[in-house]
């Protein structure tokens, strides 16, 4: 039984425009964070869409006229979807090289038609070339990052897939006798037309999962995210902590810090300036956390630490150094530069019970303000701790 090829083209190009509004849909929704390879992606299938959709459903044996714009746009969207691979990967667009190559593969089947190349020596090249643009896009799928990921294992053998079928058909066509072709099924055969459909349209599939997952990714990450200083929130906080405290039998310790007077810096330089003065003190945090703390801000102008595996002398020791920093920082407002200090509160996390032992660090933070502000102050019960361990170097407030 003969295979209906025109069937197989309407499906591929359903597919494919399918994924391609779907793409767009998405590129158009969470544009900050996707970036613009979804828009890369969307333009690549609606390209090679637009190609299946000339050749296969204008002619039964396309003409030039119809023929060489759907090679060229063909090859372009595979082109195009190469660089949408770039983009996944965080890369920038290679557009001048992708201009060059559509326009060298033009040049090269003009060439092939004036020396008088017929639909089997035109149709091989154009497989060629396509399934060199599918085995770039294999590769950089797959080799494109650092360390090879296994999640996109799947989607570079599904180019692998592509580009071998579309290489097998260009060996096939080329070397089959010459003479008249009556329809596409008959230079394509029945076999490869539709394990290609069935290759487009898992890979379109597959990419939609990736859409899918990085945005349910993004909005887990803007759910525990504090928007202003990019830092953590709250929530975040009290999850991680809570779980690290159960999980962790060894000792931990909370700081609880305060921007000092931040009221005034609102009343003198609106909250425009103290947005500054909050993100200026995040990055104080970055650079001095360590990468197994947990930092977040808190709320307003408070902000909270998590240091696991630590002693409650050493997290007097990082809380003076988080202090000190501060206290060395110049921020300029209004072409004004200001200095911001911060008061902070240290307690030790006691029988993995985070909301006790916050409490505990926000009464040290109180303190630590009556008795001054920009200080640190430890809890009661661990400043006795602390005070038995031979320690006096340590400028603790108590």
């Amino acid at each position: 039984m003969g295979l209906d090829i025109k069937t197989l083209f309407v499906a591929d190009v359903a597919v494919l425009l399918v994924s391609a509004a779907l793409s767009l849909y998405y590129w158009h929704r969470d544009r900050d964070g996707e970036g613009d390879w979804l828009l890369w992606w969307a333009s690549g299938t609606a390209a090679t869409a637009a190609s299946l959709l000339l050749i296969g459903l204008l002619a039964a044996v396309p003409r030039p006229i119809v023929g060489f714009p759907a090679a060229a746009l063909a090859v372009t969207g595979l082109l195009l979807v190469w660089q949408s691979m770039r983009g996944l990967n965080g890369k920038p667009p290679l557009t001048g090289w992708l201009v060059a190559l559509v326009a060298a593969f033009v040049a090269v089947l003009s060439v092939a038609f004036a020396l008088g190349a017929d639909l089997r020596e035109r149709s091989a090249l154009l497989m060629a070339a396509m399934a060199l643009s599918a085995l770039a896009c294999a590769w950089e799928v797959h080799f494109g990052v650092p360390a090879p990921q296994r999640g996109r294992l799947l989607l570079a053998a599904l180019f692998v897939v592509i580009a071998v079928l579309l290489a097998v058909t260009a060996v096939l066509t080329g070397l089959a006798a010459h003479g008249p072709v009556a329809s596409l099924g008959d230079l394509l055969g029945d076999v490869l037309p539709l394990v290609n459909s069935l290759a487009i349209l898992c890979l379109c599939f597959y990419v939609t999962l990736i859409i899918n997952e990085r945005a349910r990714s993004r909005y887990r990450k803007l759910a525990s995210t504090d928007e202003l200083t990019g830092l953590p929130n709250r929530r975040y906080f009290m999850e991680e902590a809570n779980r690290s405290a159960r999980q962790d039998p060894t000792p931990a310790c909370l700081l609880m810090m305060d921007l000092d007077h931040f009221s005034d810096v609102n009343r003198r330089f609106g909250h425009t300036g103290g947005d500054e003065a909050l993100r200026a003190f995040a990055e104080v945090l970055r650079r001095n956390m360590r990468s197994t703390d947990i930092v977040a801000r808190y709320g307003g102008e408070e902000f909270c630490a998590y240091l696991a595996k630590t002693e409650i002398g050493e997290a007097v020791r990082i809380a003076e150094r988080l202090r000190a920093s501060a206290a060395a920082l110049s921020v300029e407002l209004r072409g004004q530069a200001i200095g911001i200090t911060v008061s902070i509160g240290v307690a030790r996390v006691r029988d993995g019970d985070l909301v006790a032992s916050v409490g505990a660090a926000d009464e040290a933070l109180y303190v630590a303000k009556d008795r001054g502000r920009n200080q640190v102050a430890v809890a009661p019960a661990d400043a006795v701790t602390l005070a038995g361990s031979g320690k006096p170097r340590l400028r603790i407030v108590r």
